[in-house]
């Protein structure tokens, strides 16, 4: 009997072996796993950028406001240096018929245009607006053909000379050029002529500097 029961064992035929090939089962869900991580770290990514974006545009908006106080804060400054110093080398101008001794003309005159010079230069950055840089030419207009300076016609060409920049002294004779002498005073529609000029070279040279004066000042 246990003969037989020993034959029968082995002669019973195997277990079939399993078809599932687990290793490619795991090896697959690992791989979706990390496919899955993936995409999450892209969104991240995304969301993270969309919020570096934002700061950075509203990091731009702070310092284009600084920027405007900054410029705007400046102009105030720069009359103030100016108007001081203007009063200073206009009363010392060699006046028809004055008496008392005082510096030399020629020196005067050229230290005279050499600040117009100056606050035109100003007017170029755009730190001195169309209103008053328009009430200053009116003034030099005045200055240059009511006669009240000794020889200023030639005293001014002279001090012109000493300026090395054409499109200043250009204007300048424009400037004087405005008189009207029916009525004694600036034509304004010449006056205006020259804040065109005065604008147009304003606008290049922001340009030559990759300045856009109007969106600044928004």
């Amino acid at each position: 009997m246990l003969d037989f029961l020993l034959s029968s064992i082995q002669s019973a035929p195997a277990p079939a072996q399993s078809c599932v090939n687990w290793t490619a089962i795991v090896a697959a869900v690992a791989a979706c796993i990390a496919a899955v991580a993936g995409i999450g770290a892209v969104l991240v990514g995304w969301l993270e950028l969309g919020k570096l974006k934002v700061q950075i545009e509203n990091a731009a908006k702070q310092f284009d406001r600084s920027m405007k106080v900054a410029f705007l804060a400046k102009r105030p400054d720069i009359l103030l240096q100016l108007t001081p110093r203007f009063d200073e080398l206009y009363a010392k101008l060699p006046r028809v018929g004055a008496t008392k001794a005082g510096e030399d003309p020629a020196a005067a005159v050229r230290n005279y245009w050499g600040l117009q010079f100056q606050q035109y230069l100003f007017y170029l950055e755009g730190l001195i607006d169309d209103e008053i840089y328009r009430y200053w030419m009116r003034l030099r207009c005045k200055d240059y053909c009511l006669g009240q300076f000794e020889q200023f016609d030639k005293r001014t060409e002279d001090a012109l000379k000493s300026i090395d920049n054409a499109r200043f002294k250009d204007l300048i004779r424009e400037v004087v050029g405005c008189w009207d002498k029916k009525n004694q005073e600036p034509n304004p529609q010449e006056i205006e002529k020259v804040m065109q000029l005065a604008r147009q070279q304003r606008k290049e040279h922001l340009e030559s500097l990759e300045l856009d004066l109007p969106k600044l000042l928004r």
